[in-house]
């Protein structure tokens, strides 16, 4: 994973209540530990775990003409299920 390819956002959660979804560009053979260790980096940070962790292909993320990331593309394409998924 590297700096600059991985989205967070918020969508519903139980109850209504805000929870964070994390996305990040991955090239591994090895998706279960780094989803494990995204997830406790995030609750580390946060001190909240992360409603999901998806790991999706290099160069997948949304991103402006500019380089910058979409996290609104982002989310959207999280809540139509239609993220391109690695494992």
């Amino acid at each position: 994973m590297r700096a600059g390819n991985v989205i967070a956002f918020g969508v519903d959660g139980y109850k209504g209540k805000e929870t964070v979804v994390v996305v990040a560009e991955v090239k591994t053979d090895d998706p279960d530990s780094v989803r494990q260790a995204i997830h406790h980096a995030a609750l580390e940070v946060s001190g909240l775990p992360p409603r999901d962790v998806m790991l999706v292909r290099p160069g997948t993320l949304p991103k402006t003409s500019s380089g910058k990331l979409q996290r609104a593309k982002c989310r959207e394409s999280y809540l139509a299920d239609e993220l391109d998924l690695v494992g």
